[in-house]
């Protein structure tokens, strides 16, 4: 595997391990904070929590992936500069 496919992996399992947790996080704190007492109104805010998780993990995707590239290029220098004798 290249190391350009390691990265792409890894991106890929981080922006979804970060994904499902924001999405949990986000519908937690809707959850302690929304009592609906009727079954549209519960409705409502499963389908909110389920949105603004979706549009908080697409913002933490990118930063997630920023991430990644920083954490990999330093790992490329690094091994740059120690095999350099």
């Amino acid at each position: 595997m290249t190391s350009e496919n390691v990265r792409k992996v890894t991106k890929f399992i981080v922006s979804h391990v970060v994904g499902y947790g924001t999405g949990v996080i986000v519908y937690g704190i809707i959850k302690n904070n929304v009592a609906p007492d009727r079954t549209h109104q519960k409705i409502g805010v499963a389908t909110a929590s389920f949105v603004l998780g979706d549009l908080v993990s697409s913002k933490t995707l990118d930063r997630s992936n920023e991430l990644v590239d920083k954490a990999f290029d330093a790992f490329d220098r690094f091994r740059k500069n120690n095999t350099e004798s």
